[in-house]
């Protein structure tokens, strides 16, 4: 049976995402402990909050080197919401942060380069499509039977 770990860094809502895992069958652990982490066959990154100051957590918990090798061991890791800001390369959520660079990209402010009304924060359902191509989600965990789904947002920025 999978085990799921939950990295814990004091920035996520970890009870509910523990229950949603036990209810899809399988089990989860929430820790900091970076022997842990390493050793998973399954680790989610969650996230609330600001990009500063989880980043101050991962530092705090001293977890940032333990991401990284849990990461070159290719196994799966899943970032959730600011879980998965952190893994890109840096975030302008009040100021400039470092992110953990896994992700080569950054994170800014969603901005009304359409011409249309965009409330901030942009909270309600939304279709995905892919920004170019649809070949550009093959192979990819957004892949094409993704596009045009609904999903919940709640966010004032975009990576």
């Amino acid at each position: 049976m999978k085990k799921i770990t939950i990295i814990d860094y004091g920035c996520g809502n970890i009870l509910n995402l523990i229950r949603a895992i036990k209810f899809l069958g399988y089990e989860a652990e929430s820790t900091h402990d970076k022997k842990k982490i390493i050793n998973s066959s399954h680790v989610i990154l969650p996230g609330v909050g600001a990009f500063g100051n989880a980043m101050k957590q991962i530092e705090r918990y001293d977890l940032h080197s333990a991401i990284l090798e849990y990461a070159k061991l290719n196994k799966p890791l899943l970032g959730i919401c600011l879980g998965m800001q952190i893994l890109l390369t840096a975030s302008y959520e009040f100021g400039f942060h470092k992110g953990l660079g896994l992700i080569e990209g950054k994170v800014i402010k969603i901005s009304n380069n359409q011409n249309k009304e965009i409330k901030i924060p942009h909270i309600g359902w939304n279709e995905l499509y892919p920004s170019n191509d649809k070949k550009a989600w093959n192979n990819k965990i957004l892949r094409n039977s993704l596009i045009g789904k609904s999903f919940y947002f709640v966010h004032s920025f975009v990576c």
